[in-house]
């Protein structure tokens, strides 16, 4: 099974038993970037896809979807699955969803986190570019490839060594203030 498909069947699953009302995820826009994607529906999950281009962060749509939800609950309803989202991070997204847990944004029973085992993001991701294989300078310095929080993992986490080059950075620090 591919990553794709592991993320569709876990949407279809989690949307089907109630425990969440919407599953935030990737999908294919108009001019093949990656672009986020709001799913209500099991048969919607289709639409989801993961690939070197899936670049944007998604944990801060998780706040303004759980508020959206909580306005649309009926006086009296505390219905505990329909106040739940599910989102996918990779590595680097998921430390913004324990910030976001620190600064009481959320709690951490109002998520569902579909952690994805990250190989990098390829450099312009989003912008029409080819695959060429280059890696985004951040993704080139991570050693991390597995979230930091999850509820469940999706692929396998590979053992790398970060790049130990900052050259790049020099010629800002050498700047004049």
């Amino acid at each position: 099974m591919s990553i794709t498909t592991d993320i569709q069947a876990k949407t279809r699953q989690l949307l089907n038993s109630g425990q969440v009302s919407c599953v935030i995820g990737y999908e294919m826009g108009s001019r093949g970037r990656t672009r986020p994607a709001f799913i209500y529906q099991p048969d919607d999950a289709e639409r989801l896809v993961w690939n070197r281009s899936c670049t944007h962060n998604l944990v801060p749509y998780v706040n303004e979807k759980l508020q959206s939800i909580e306005k649309n609950i009926p006086a009296g309803e505390t219905e505990t699955a329909q106040q739940q989202v599910a989102v996918v991070v990779k590595p680097c997204d998921s430390r913004a969803i324990n910030v976001l847990l620190a600064e009481k944004q959320f709690s951490r029973d109002q998520v569902y986190v579909i952690g994805v085992a990250c190989e990098g993001i390829v450099e312009g991701a989003g912008f029409g570019r080819e695959d060429n294989g280059n890696l985004q300078a951040r993704c080139q310095r991570c050693s991390e490839r597995e979230p930091v929080v999850y509820d469940m993992l999706i692929g396998e986490p590979q053992k790398v060594e970060a790049v130990d080059d900052y050259s790049d950075l020099d010629r800002l620090t050498d700047l004049t203030p």
